[in-house]
């Protein structure tokens, strides 16, 4: 695949970036050195390098070899446009002419000429920087790209989906964000690109501190929160949720599956050295493309759920209309239910686990999970039938949340149990940005709602759940100070929903407990867990999780 870039490229940012930081200490063991275009040790870039993220297959033709592995053929094919404008004078006005030239050249060229407009001196590119040839530097030099990305100046990425081709939306603001027009355009580009699917460009984007995303003719900042300069008001999701994952001060497993699972890559492998490299300390995997895949999922998952049991708290992969969000990529390992793989993880910091148990849990060798806790029954749980039932109704219209949508028709309900039950949803989509599917209504006053949402991967009537409390915590924060002043933070105490099988249980979504307003006293997760289980009556088994 072949791709083209346009300059003089157009910012799509409010503000203008400049910052004269080096990033951390760490080197390379190569660079590129770009006045020359010299491989060089990384030891020569005293003031700071470059790292390049980018989608191997839109660097030429993919060309299958014998042996089944992919190569890449440049034919030079690669196009560099140059916009001009020309002034004209008339007599009563002054006009402009534009014009385009273009020129074919090849990917090397592309990237010499955009190093050169970015004032970019050492580029690490794996293509050049990691023998290709060499199995052991290639191995050495993956362990390491965790440690390449979060200590360069910026990583640049290319994502040639990004065109903007209507002048008028780089001076219009979204009053929502606060970001130019072309902005929004540029990210919602962004999740439809190539680079966004993959499972390497995800670890290189959370490692990353600063990214300058380069487009065909447009390119945008974004800022890891630890790392914005004075003056840097952009607001975007790759800012406030993704950059700096490494030195996050809180950061739970569910933050980065929400994204690994729907990614893809060349070789399947790839999709667990990947996520290694981002759970550095956390995991510990050798890099063995000869292994078998099912061993190296197996052992990965097994460590994740050793240290965090975040990785548990998933919801339902569907939308406000009902259909999926998107596709997994997880789902022919037969990996089991504790993973998420069949949903969509959560994606706040689980800043808590408590877990009602005397204490520990343990997996065994067929990568069941066994945990000795309380546990209840919730019986006639309720599921949302109809998909858009409120779209033609009076209710609908003067909605003022989207989540009626997804409501099945309660005619007998009352007008004050329609508006807990939005409450309920609304509050669960805000918090977990997975959209309730089922909700529960106790008997008993043990909940302060009378509407409990659920987020399920598949239907259940009687669901359990065990005495294990995810408490979701997310900042808010007023975006006019600069820098941002924090003003509170949000909690959400979910439970995870089993489902009862034959010899077991399995995994199939969450259920909210309690929502704490910005202005309410959060309980204590371990009281507020004793305290349910003790007022629900729960039994207490060991409960095996497949």
């Amino acid at each position: 695949m072949y791709i083209e870039y346009i300059t003089p490229q157009r910012v799509a940012d409010r503000t203008v970036t400049t910052f004269k930081s080096t990033g951390g200490p760490y080197r390379p063991t190569w660079l590129i050195r770009t006045s020359d275009w010299q491989k060089v040790p990384g030891t020569e870039a005293t003031n700071g390098y470059c790292t390049l993220s980018y989608c191997w297959e839109q660097s030429g033709e993919k060309i299958q070899r014998s042996n089944g592995e992919y190569d890449l053929l440049d034919r030079g094919r690669h196009k560099i446009t140059i916009e001009a404008r020309e002034k004209r004078k008339t007599r009563r006005s002054v006009r402009y002419k534009y014009t385009r030239r273009s020129t074919h050249v090849t990917y090397e060229v592309l990237l010499k000429r955009i190093c050169k407009e970015f004032n970019i001196d050492y580029l690490w590119y794996d293509k050049v920087c990691i023998n290709q040839a060499s199995k052991e530097e290639k191995h050495r030099e993956i362990k390491n790209m965790h440690q390449i990305y979060s200590d360069a100046r910026y990583t640049i990425a290319l994502v040639p989906e990004i065109y903007v081709d209507d002048v008028q939306e780089f001076k219009t603001v979204d009053w929502n964000t606060l970001n130019t027009e072309a902005k929004e355009t540029a990210l919602a580009q962004i999740q439809e690109s190539l680079w966004w699917k993959r499972s390497w460009t995800l670890e290189e984007l959370m490692m990353s501190t600063r990214i300058l995303i380069v487009g065909r003719d447009a390119h945008l900042w974004c800022l890891a929160e630890s790392k914005q300069v004075k003056g840097f008001k952009e607001n975007d999701f790759i800012s406030n949720d993704m950059l700096g994952f490494k030195d996050k001060k809180e950061k739970s497993t569910n933050q980065v599956l929400t994204y690994a699972h729907f990614r893809t890559s060349t070789k399947e492998h790839d999709k667990i050295y990947a996520l290694a490299n981002i759970f550095d300390g956390m995991t510990s995997i050798e890099i063995d493309y000869d292994s078998d895949i099912s061993v190296v999922m197996n052992a990965f998952y097994r460590q994740l759920a050793e240290r965090d049991l975040s990785l548990m708290c998933f919801g339902s992969i569907l939308d406000d209309e009902g259909t999926p969000k998107d596709t997994s990529t997880m789902g022919s390992y037969n990996l089991p239910s504790w993973t998420g793989v069949a949903g969509l993880h959560t994606q706040y910091f689980i800043n808590t686990v408590a877990i009602d148990q005397r204490n520990g849990y343990t997996i065994d060798d067929n990568m069941h999970l066994h945990i000795k806790c309380r546990h209840y029954t919730l019986s006639s749980v309720t599921k949302y039938q109809d998909y858009g039932v409120f779209e033609d109704d009076e209710r609908g219209k003067q909605a003022d949340i989207n989540y009626h949508k997804i409501i099945t028709s309660l005619d007998d309900f009352d007008s004050d149990s329609k508006s807990a039950l939005d409450w309920s949803i609304w509050a669960m989509s805000d918090a977990t940005s997975c959209v309730p599917t089922h909700y529960w209504k106790p008997d008993h006053s043990t909940f302060d709602h009378p509407y409990i949402p659920l987020s399920l991967t598949e239907d259940c009537s009687e669901c359990v759940i065990p005495a294990v409390l995810f408490d979701s915590t997310r900042s808010v924060t007023i975006d006019d100070d600069d820098p941002p002043t924090e003003v509170f933070k949000d909690h959400d105490y979910l439970l995870p929903v089993l489902k009862k099988l034959e010899n077991a249980y399995k995994v199939i979504g969450i259920m909210e407990a309690r929502h704490f307003q910005f202005d309410e006293t959060r309980s204590d997760p371990q009281e507020f867990l004793e305290k349910l289980f003790n007022d629900l009556g729960s039994i207490s088994e060991e409960l095996i999780i497949a």
